[in-house]
């Protein structure tokens, strides 16, 4: 279950079920089910602060997936934290967004999905625009074909990011106290309640 404010979403693939406290200046968008590459199974709750206009400030999304083959969900290259006493892996980095490298991306993909369904709803990134992005993973079993992704993205001008940083962040030495400030806004937008 998701709550947010008087709001509550509920609804996953499966067993165990999270119970999600959203803050309050994110708005729920909506849920996405569909079937992506590999087929995977995902359950997508979209949370966003949005411009007058549609255009994304920060965007807090959780993806519930499940293999509906023997496809693995591997996250080999991560680094760990914990979340409410929950294991996550985590990677993040500073992008522009660009809609040519979305349109290059599989029809079936869940970015793609996921884009589509954002424009579908009136709300849609910038541009060229630059966004600091974080993806945390967690796996709900040992055979690792069912996890929960928590995807938040923000506009980069609520992070005070070098343009030499950007251009090398995700897995450089430099990029690690920018990431550390956009985890922790990203943990103040949900909290990982006690079933």
């Amino acid at each position: 279950m998701l709550t947010h404010s008087k709001r509550t979403v509920e609804g996953n693939l499966d067993n165990p079920r999270l119970r999600i406290q959203i803050a309050p200046e994110l708005n729920y968008l909506g849920n996405l089910k569909t079937t992506t590459l590999n087929d995977v199974s995902i359950d997508n709750y979209y949370f966003v602060h949005q411009t007058d206009i549609g255009n994304i400030r920060r965007i807090l999304y959780f993806q519930f997936e499940a293999s509906i083959n023997d496809h693995i969900l591997n996250y080999p290259t991560m680094q760990t934290i914990k979340i409410n006493d929950y294991p996550f892996v985590y990677d993040g980095g500073v992008r522009p967004y660009r809609s040519s490298k979305i349109e290059e991306q599989a029809v079936a993909s869940d970015v793609r999905k996921t884009v589509d369904f954002l424009s579908e709803q009136g709300v849609h990134f910038q541009e060229g625009e630059l966004y600091g992005a974080l993806r945390f993973a967690h796996q709900f079993d040992d055979v690792k074909q069912k996890d929960v992704l928590i995807i938040y993205l923000e506009h980069v001008y609520e992070a005070d990011v070098p343009a030499d940083v950007i251009a090398k962040s995700r897995y450089s030495d430099e990029w690690q106290p920018y990431c550390d400030q956009l985890i922790a806004r990203a943990l103040r937008t949900f909290t990982i309640c006690e079933d």
